[in-house]
């Protein structure tokens, strides 16, 4: 179930958007519940590729884009290392979102048909249930869905596209042969900005560490739980050419918490602990019968 919150501190409601792929992709999806559920009204611009989507977002000719950053089918995308690479970037908002994926054919054809499954990342989430139904056929990955898709719409009937519950809507001549393949993965989606807020009150907060040892870490750590705060989600990398340093990303929350406590407690674990963001949550929506990526295991 979808929850609504009061939003404080967000002044900002107009944005320049970016989205990679096209109108009915995973992220072109969760980029519309998350600007309904924050009430922004924004400009999309698409690109081909990350590289391309994140250097525009740095460079500041778009204001935001959605991304996901940890999954429950493979945990933490190579996304969430962008807010350790690129200091100005943070999140401002979150939702947590089943991925349904959705297998299609051509209209008119039918699974039995089918020699090549094609799509882009979803391929892995959906790469079980292929195994099982479809075992002749080859499974190929494309730039991306929407293009896979418009492949399948215009070929012969052997081809097979993974995408998005929305990506029908968008590529005429698709029929869906088969949903939620993906056995109940969802994603934690992101929209990432380069302007991130630190609001007073937050349900998240994202805290970034830069070459910090086990025992600095577990003793930020220590202090949440005074602050009535909990650990929500820990990403790590260890720093090269170190005694064991390590860069992590923390995702901290409880609902209305004090951001200024926060701020402090990290500093006082060390000085390599900022806070990047804090912001309101308009969802918390695990599916009821999926994996909640929003506490710990």
């Amino acid at each position: 179930m979808r929850r609504g919150y009061p939003l404080q501190g967000m002044r900002r409601r107009h944005f320049a958007a970016g989205i990679i792929g096209g109108p009915g992709t995973f992220a072109w999806l969760a980029f519309q519940h998350l600007q309904r559920a924050y009430g922004w009204t924004c400009r999309v611009q698409y690109f081909e590729s990350a590289d391309t989507l994140l250097m525009a977002l740095v460079e500041g000719s778009i204001d935001v884009t959605c991304v996901a950053v940890q999954t429950s089918h493979s945990g933490f995308t190579p996304m969430l290392q962008q807010v350790l690479r690129n200091p100005p970037l943070g999140p401002i908002g979150e939702m947590i979102l089943p991925y349904d994926c959705t297998l299609y054919v051509r209209e008119g054809h039918d699974l039995a048909q089918v020699r090549l499954v094609l799509g882009h990342r979803s391929l892995e989430l959906a790469s079980e249930w292929l195994r099982r139904h479809l075992p002749e056929a080859r499974q190929e990955a494309r730039r991306s869905t929407v293009e896979a898709a418009r492949e399948v719409a215009q070929g012969d009937g052997a081809l097979a596209v993974v995408g998005s519950p929305a990506l029908a809507q968008f590529v005429p001549g698709l029929r869906a042969a088969a949903r939620g393949i993906d056995g109940g993965a969802v994603a934690r989606w992101w929209a990432l900005s380069r302007a991130p807020t630190c609001e007073a009150r937050f349900d998240r907060a994202v805290v970034v560490g830069c070459s910090v040892s086990a025992h600095v870490l577990a003793g930020l750590l220590a202090t949440l739980l005074p602050l009535g705060l909990e650990l929500a989600a820990l990403y790590t990398e260890p720093v090269p050419a170190t005694a064991f340093l390590s860069n992590c990303v923390l995702l901290i929350g409880d609902h209305g918490a004090d951001s200024s406590a926060l701020k402090k407690a990290a500093g006082r674990a060390s000085s390599s602990f900022r806070l990047v963001s804090a912001f309101r949550l308009v969802a918390d929506c695990p599916p009821a019968d999926g994996p909640d990526l929003a506490r710990p295991a």
